[in-house]
């Protein structure tokens, strides 16, 4: 097998791997009790802005992971994992969201921002990350 070939394969494991441990998140929500689960990947490669409060990020690529989940009480909440590239490094974001009042989402659980400058180190935050949204299986009791 060609470089490139091998690379995309790896890529591709990575990405499939750490898929299953949200499927597994998610399977546990269920079994905790929450009425829906689902988990839906999106990855984009087009550069694009993203304009925050206090700074605004060049965006290369996205790597995003949902998990909708809604509880017994029809409580609509969301588990969010994006990995972004910019031109040093990855950065990886989490957070859980709920529906709010005035059309948008109010962030429920922030967990801090991780960055990588490899690929290889880029993997090793993003588990840390799936690690911190399954701390947030009590929403379902709150």
């Amino acid at each position: 097998m060609d470089e490139a070939s091998n690379q995309a394969l790896i890529l591709l494991t990575a990405l499939e791997e750490r898929r299953e441990k949200l499927v597994t998140l998610a399977n546990e929500f269920r079994i905790a009790g929450a009425d829906n689960a689902f988990l839906s990947q999106a990855i984009g490669c087009s550069s694009f802005t993203i304009n925050e409060t206090q700074r605004t990020r060049e965006v290369l690529g996205i790597i995003f992971w949902d998990i909708s989940v809604t509880t017994r009480e029809g409580k609509p909440f969301n588990l969010d994992l994006s990995v972004l590239r910019d031109n040093d490094k990855w950065l990886v974001t989490t957070g859980v969201w709920s529906d709010s009042d005035n059309e948008g989402q109010d962030l429920i659980q922030g967990f801090p921002e991780r960055y990588a400058a490899t690929l290889e180190e880029c993997w090793v935050q993003v588990d840390a990350a799936i690690s911190d949204l399954f701390t947030c299986k009590k929403l379902l009791t709150e």
